[in-house]
């Protein structure tokens, strides 16, 4: 039970910084770069192919219909990629 209202609004505030400061972390957030964990090969035209170890800028990561594709650049191309191919780190 709150008894302060006050201090209900400034923890969600806290949780709210600390929730974006690990998205950018992760690069889950938009113009974040990311590394290919794996190979991937494009499967059609509006996605992007990639290398193990490729840095891949997220220009936009999922919207609440489609959560594991993310539309990002790499050399100069845009294209989506499954995001369960990227990681936050070159070493994997």
């Amino acid at each position: 039970m709150l008894v302060n209202s006050r201090k209900n609004v400034t923890l969600v505030c806290v949780c709210d910084a600390v929730t974006t400061d690990i998205e950018e972390q992760l690069g889950t957030v938009n113009c974040a770069a990311v590394y290919g964990l794996y190979d991937y090969a494009a499967h059609n035209a509006d996605e992007l192919s990639f290398q193990t170890g490729d840095e891949i800028l997220i220009l936009c990561k999922g919207d609440d219909f489609e959560k594991d594709w993310w539309w990002a650049s790499l050399q100069q191309k845009e294209g989506y990629i499954p995001r369960n191919y990227i990681g936050v780190s070159k070493e994997y």
